[in-house]
This record gives structure tokens, sequence and C-alpha cells, in this order.
């Protein structure tokens, strides 16, 4: 969350079926205790048009520009999806992007 509270810039990175395993730990665990990258293997590259890092790994990725952010809304969600993902109310960010650029790894 700090990372992109400090950034104008975002990447999503599309991986192969080969990183099952890491792509379970990056859905399930903070960033914030832990660094994902690094006990993944994952080599971070800067991007092609933004500032935002991207996975080199990575089969495609694409470079986002931040153009809106808002708080979760917890009125919208299920009481169930509260209690078992927010049970201490730390709702996330919502983050839209406008997309600067789509890369293929060809290699």
């Amino acid at each position: 969350f700090g990372l992109m509270e400090d950034s104008q810039a975002f990447t999503v990175n599309i991986l192969s079926n080969d990183y099952q395993k890491e792509i379970l730990l990056c859905g399930t665990r903070s960033g914030q205790d832990l660094d994902k990258a690094a006990s993944c293997g994952f080599t971070m590259v800067k991007g092609e048009t933004t500032t935002a890092f991207y996975i080199q790994q990575s089969t495609i990725h694409y470079e986002c520009r931040i153009i809106h952010k808002h708080l979760l809304d917890a009125s919208a969600l299920d009481s169930a999806i509260i209690e078992t993902y927010y049970p201490l109310r730390d709702f996330h960010m919502v983050y839209y992007g406008e997309i600067v650029g789509v890369y293929r790894n060809e290699e």
C-alpha cells in the first residue's frame, strides 16, 4: 500500500503457469512484512514508459498511470467477506489506471 501511495504508476504482470507457487504467495501474503519479489526469486526491472517496476519473468506486463483511487466501500460488501478478509476493518485502497504500455517478453 505504501509503495502505491508514493507512486504515480503501477504494473500488472502476467506470469506463466510455471509460477503458480509464486503467484499464490504474492496473492496471499502482505508485502508489508515480506519482500515478495525476493522470496519468489523475481527480478524487478524499471518500466519502459513509467517509473514503476515490472517482473522480468512475466510473459506480458501492462504499465499503468494512476488516474483515480478510493478506499473500498465496506457498505457494498457482503458481511461474510468483511468478517473473513477484513476482521480488522483495514479495507483496501482501490486504484484505477490508464494503460500506457503493453509489453510481451519473447524469451
